[in-house]
């Protein structure tokens, strides 16, 4: 009893993983902060079941996480084999300052941006952001502003 309990639930367990991560798409992303000074690489994840868009970012003496959420993403045209596109949502982004003075980031974004599938399963994508947030280091900094502008890529599988 006790082993077809365990294969029927180890079954059930492979067939939600499998589920959960069938679209995903797996990139990297290179940017500036204009006006900062500040450039910087990502790594991004987006997993078809989950509304966002997650990256991990280091600019300088800062390394950071954002979540952008998609709210619209219409065809403009098919440029070659895939559609051109654009984007627009909302996120959120976290920084944690890691040089000589120690600080950590908050801040809302606004996001638009182009996206082209290449081909099947490359997309690659031109993106800026509005930030506006608040410095908690010392003494709590408001308003910081960052537009962060990147090129970047994902694969899909």
């Amino acid at each position: 009893m006790n082993k077809k309990f365990l294969a029927v639930f180890a079954a059930l367990i492979v067939a939600v993983s499998a589920g959960a991560f069938a679209k995903t798409g797996i990139g990297a992303q290179f940017g500036h902060v204009i006006g900062s000074g500040y450039w910087g690489a990502a790594l991004t994840l987006k997993v078809e079941q989950f509304p966002c868009i997650f990256a991990i970012d280091a600019y300088y003496t800062r390394i950071g996480l954002t979540a952008d959420w998609w709210f619209g993403n219409p065809t403009i045209t098919t440029l070659g084999s895939g559609p051109l596109g654009w984007y627009y949502g909302l996120g959120l982004a976290a920084g944690l300052g890691v040089g000589s003075n120690v600080d950590f980031l908050v801040a809302g974004r606004g996001v638009i941006g182009l996206n082209w599938y290449v081909i099947e399963p490359l997309e690659i994508y031109l993106q800026i952001a509005a930030q506006l947030g608040v410095d908690i280091g010392g003494e709590p900094f408001f308003p910081v502003w960052g537009f962060p502008v990147n090129l970047g890529f994902r694969f899909w599988f």
